[in-house]
């Protein structure tokens, strides 16, 4: 059960004539809370009496007694409103003035604004009725010192107000509270985080007056591995007293008090504040926010449980390596220098069987200069001499590296990687969700660094270091491109304008159009579509008015017509009545070979209606066509393109096709044609290309929410 917060404390007098009263924090926060906020009534929690105790401490300048003198402050990391800013910028200071007003504070916030905000707050409160009858008469406020972010009184006390970037020359104080050091549209820019921890260790770092007593806070949520908590932390753990509370306890989790008692055991799934963030509040946040932002913001963990860009849940495991290789690489992201504060290097060997990519049992990973870089890469391929390829970025001591060793080792291969970090990282991940990717199992393979490998993989890019991913998606890109995984090599070679325009003198071929994608093949062999209105030699004609006719060889009637702008009309070889109608309800209707009934209908469900199939559809390699869409394009020859080969080849080894959103309607396209292409075996049976294309149909429909053709 949660732990109930405590009452307030009594107030409490000294025995003295002119005696103040002395309250504890909680009970100062109830009394004047009223002043801050008359309309909306104070909520109280166990984790508010537990940040109390350790201020307690600090009041009391016994705070490294009790926790450790070797220790240079406190982090608090609590999600948003929970009233963290209040109690430890707002009322803490002026409470303690009330016992001690001599001691000096410095408040630092991301923005002035916010910082000069509390500020106002704390004076309002000072200047209360409440307060000033209570305590007025143990201090003034300066009248050379009064203004809105720095006022003195007149027993030397003084607040200071500044932002992270503003000036603090000349400035210091006996606590220094950084509320929100940075915000979450900050902490996304590496410039702008590193900014405010140069900040932090150059310039308020020695703000302290008094080292021996004095004591910095840091209060924010997280929001990054490398905000301010995780730089103080990563370099000097040792040094803080880290109480962090997220809003959801991932585990059992028990809390001590300053002192080292129990406080508080915290069970999994239980809620920090109920009352405050109820599960439901928090179901639409992490649904409205993200992962990313949820797990950094209110459950202090600034990488998702589950993975970044790559999930954990879509990590495989091998327990065997396959007895042989299609291809393997060696994957190189190399650094500037081996100093402590650069990014690591990071070598992986990769190999390719099939449609399955293996990380094999080995991992570089390690802050190295130019020479200690040479001798790894010259180990490993040592290790691993039948590796095809070995790919170093060319940048950093890349460039140097390469110019080396390509002296000495064949096949280096400079790699100037295309796109951002994120966008390749993106580009694998369809990879890895379709589990074509396995890493070594630990419990078989001496891999001791994979947990480590997969942190840095699973939290990128909010990961404090993405050479892992760098030197992971180089492997895959690489391979997947030079053994025509497909869709990018065919982009880009479309692009480059690598394929050549099917020449009009086609041997004829049996054929059979139907309707599909944006990208789809020229007229079938035998078909012509113009603006003229004569007959061709094929025996299709054109009316001149945008209707398109194409040919049914062998049938008894030539013509098959199309009206409209988005209207398909198709005939099949054999069939009695050569007519197949596509009409605007955006069902596909094609003719059964030698069935008395032609038609066939293919709704936009993925399901196929087929007549009696007393012949089996031979295996024909073209595709379909859409008429009356303008010149063809490099795309319109889906049978002769990579695509349709890749989609093929794929197809047949049982691998899953990998595409993005945009290029799906072209990929939907190929795996229409090979489906009908190949539908029934020489036993009048569906083919197996046939099945794993419609699976393939239904699965990749189901991941991009596929509704309906594109117009």
């Amino acid at each position: 059960m949660p732990r109930k917060s405590a009452s307030p404390s009594p107030r409490k007098s000294s025995s003295s004539a002119d005696a103040t009263p002395q309250l504890s924090l909680q009970a100062f926060v109830h009394e004047a809370w009223s002043i801050l906020e008359p309309v909306s009534r104070l909520q109280w929690n166990w984790h508010l009496d537990l940040i109390c105790e350790y201020l307690t401490l600090v009041k009391d300048n016994r705070f490294k007694n009790v926790c450790g003198p070797e220790l240079e402050g406190l982090i608090f990391n609590v999600p948003p409103r929970t009233m963290k800013s209040l109690l430890i910028t707002v009322f803490f200071p002026i409470w303690l003035w009330t016992y001690d007003p001599s001691r000096r504070f410095m408040f630092v916030s991301y923005s002035e604004k916010l910082s000069t905000q509390h500020s106002v707050f704390r004076r309002g409160v000072i200047e209360s009725d409440w307060y000033q009858k209570n305590w007025g008469g143990l201090f003034t406020f300066s009248k050379d010192q009064n203004l809105k972010s720095h006022f003195e009184n007149s027993r030397r006390g003084i607040m200071f107000s500044t932002g992270m970037q503003a000036t603090a020359t000349g400035l210091g104080g006996d606590i220094l509270i950084f509320d929100d050091p940075l915000n979450p549209e900050q902490a996304i820019s590496q410039l702008e985080r590193e900014a405010v921890n140069v900040r932090f260790d150059t310039t308020f770092r020695s703000r302290i007056n008094d080292p021996a007593t004095g004591v910095k806070i840091i209060i924010m949520q997280r929001l990054h591995e490398l905000d301010l908590t995780g730089h103080v932390l990563a370099r000097e753990s040792v040094r803080w007293k880290h109480l962090s509370l997220p809003a959801i306890a991932r585990r059992e989790e028990p809390l001590a008090s300053p002192s080292g008692k129990l406080f508080h055991t915290r069970r999994p799934g239980e809620l920090l504040w109920p009352a405050r963030l109820p599960q439901s509040f928090l179901d639409s946040q992490r649904v409205g926010m993200g992962s990313w932002a949820f797990q950094g913001q209110y459950q202090q963990s600034p990488a998702p449980v589950e993975g970044g860009i790559i999930k954990r849940k879509w990590l495989r495991f091998y327990r065997r390596l396959p007895e042989k290789f299609d291809f393997m690489v060696q994957s190189w992201d190399c650094t500037f220098s081996g100093g402590s504060d650069n990014d690591f290097v990071a070598g992986q060997v990769w190999a390719r069987a099939g449609g399955k990519y293996y990380m094999l049992p080995y991992r570089t990973y390690d802050r190295m200069d130019f020479g200690p870089t040479m001798a790894a890469i010259k180990a490993c391929h040592a290790r691993f001499p039948r590796a095809h390829a070995i790919l170093i970025e060319d940048k950093a001591n890349g460039p140097a590296i390469i110019s080396e060793l390509q002296k000495e080792i064949p096949g280096i291969m400079a790699i100037n990687p295309e796109g951002g970090k994120i966008a390749r990282a993106q580009a694998t991940a369809p990879l890895w969700e379709s589990g074509s990717i396995e890493l070594p199992d630990p419990q078989v393979f001496n891999v001791r660094w994979i947990e480590d490998y997969i942190h840095n993989i699973c939290t990128f890019p909010k990961a404090a270091h993405d050479d892992d991913m760098d030197s992971t998606s180089q492997a895959l890109i690489y391979m997947r491109n030079r053994l025509g995984g497909g869709i990018l090599d065919f982009y880009r070679r479309q692009a480059a304008g690598e394929f050549a325009r099917p020449q009009a003198s086609q041997p004829p071929a049996r054929a059979f159009a139907i309707a599909g994608s944006s990208a789809l093949p020229a007229p079938l062999p035998g078909s012509s579509v113009s603006g003229s209105s004569g007959p061709d030699p094929s025996g299709v004609g054109s009316s001149g008015t945008g209707q398109n006719e194409i040919a049914s060889p062998g049938s008894g009637s030539p013509d098959a017509g199309y009206s409209g702008t988005s209207r398909y009309q198709v005939g099949l070889p054999g069939s009695l009545s050569p007519d197949a109608e596509y009409s605007d309800t955006n069902s596909r209707q094609v003719a059964s070979p030698g069935s008395h009934s032609p038609d066939a209908e293919y709704s936009d469900t993925s399901r196929y209606q087929v007549g009696s199939s007393g012949l089996a559809l031979p295996p024909w390699r073209s595709a379909f066509h859409r008429f009356g869409r303008g010149a063809d394009t490099p795309a319109d020859t889906l049978a002769q393109s990579v695509l349709a080969r890749n989609i093929m080849t794929a197809i047949e080894q049982g691998s899953q096709i990998q595409c993005n959103a945009k290029q799906y309607p072209a990929v939907r396209a190929a795996l229409n044609a090979v489906a009908f292409n190949s539908a029934f075996n020489s036993a009048g049976e569906p083919s197996a290309p046939a099945l794993l294309a419609q699976n393939e149909i239904n699965r990749l429909d189901q991941m991009f929410n596929w509704k309906q053709w594109p117009a």
